[in-house]
């Protein structure tokens, strides 16, 4: 449904390529494990296609950095990454949210065809970039510095949110910043509510609520006058 964090689908790629089964458990310690993790663990299947791969139960004791896999069969392995003290389990354990990505925009530069901001406290910082062939144009801009436009487009798609939220409260918007693309299921709008002087900004781009940080705002507060060349 929404796009996955890169940083979590490498882990999760490593995972499977370098786990190991550090040994198998049996008897009295199997029962007691398999009980467990079908009341604690998390299931996870695998699949190509429609096609079911692998199935099994992860699950363990995370102060212990005990992890445990439970086949379909009730077979138990503890298992472990070669070289790493890591709760493996841990990975399928995560919420739903933490396995999407915390990027907002899924523009690239090449593909982009025109960006608003819109400022509903002081409309006369709104501005647009819009591409004309070969390059950006910035409204109101007459001396364009082609670095600068370059710089904010980089930052505004490289644009990353502490976390993700599950939330209904919206309050009062302060900005608002859409992106046209040449694939209109790119085309998004992220607006952010409170105020600019809040430390903690709540952002809502399509379905998903988002949390930034001020500080990774700044760069992407700008006035059409930042783009002005200067006058050596």
């Amino acid at each position: 449904q929404y796009p996955m964090d890169q940083g979590v689908l490498n882990i999760l790629a490593a995972v499977f390529q370098q786990i190991s089964v550090q040994r198998p458990v049996s008897g009295p310690e199997q029962e007691e494990i398999v009980s467990m993790i079908r009341q604690t663990g998390s299931k996870v299947e695998v699949f190509q296609g429609d096609n079911l791969l692998l199935s099994f139960w992860a699950g363990g004791d995370e102060a212990q950095q005990k992890s445990y896999f439970v086949t379909p069969q009730d077979e138990v392995y503890l298992v472990q990454l070669p070289g790493y003290s890591s709760y493996v389990s841990g990975l399928f354990q995560m919420p739903l949210s933490s396995w999407r990505s915390r990027e907002v925009f899924q523009n690239s530069w090449r593909s982009l065809m025109s960006f608003s901001y819109q400022d509903f406290e002081q409309p006369a910082n709104d501005f647009q970039i819009t591409y004309r062939d070969p390059f950006f144009a910035v409204s109101g801009v007459q001396q364009l510095d082609s670095n600068k436009v370059m710089n904010y487009l980089q930052d505004l798609i490289s644009l990353k949110a502490s976390s993700i939220i599950d939330t209904s409260y919206q309050g009062m918007p302060w900005l608002e910043l859409s992106t046209v693309d040449l694939d209109p299921q790119k085309n998004l709008t992220l607006t952010l509510y409170g105020t600019q002087t809040d430390k903690v900004i709540l952002g809502k781009a399509g379905e998903q609520h988002f949390l930034f940080s001020n500080t990774s705002l700044q760069p992407i507060l700008r006035h059409a006058a930042y783009f002005e060349r200067t006058k050596e």
